[in-house]
């Protein structure tokens, strides 16, 4: 997902809005040092879940890529094995004697 400017924007303005709910006041300013610790503490555990989430994509992403080279591969295998059964026909036709006929009767 791209974000927009519109939207970083919009995170801002929250942002800002959130913080003067949490400083209302100037006795505030004192408690800014534990708000950072805590806002940083929080940041960490979403940048940790968001990390997981990622490699977890990541990982489903790189098993469907395996899974279709596996199928392209196999596909591959078939089409070679239908032109071998081609092939094997076409040679059986001349192998066999008067195979017109038989097949004009076999119709």
């Amino acid at each position: 997902l791209l974000i927009g400017m519109e939207e970083i924007e919009e995170a801002k303005q929250r942002a800002r809005n959130r913080v003067a709910e949490w400083l209302t006041g100037p006795e505030d300013l004192q408690k800014v040092e534990q708000l950072r610790k805590t806002i940083s503490i929080k940041k960490s555990a979403v940048d940790a879940q968001l990390k997981t989430l990622v490699q977890s994509q990541m990982q489903a992403v790189m098993e469907g890529i395996e899974y279709m080279n596996q199928s392209s591969e196999r596909a591959g295998d078939i089409k070679k094995s239908f032109m071998s059964i081609e092939d094997m026909c076409i040679e059986s036709q001349t192998l066999i004697k008067h195979y017109e006929l038989a097949k004009q009767i076999n119709a």
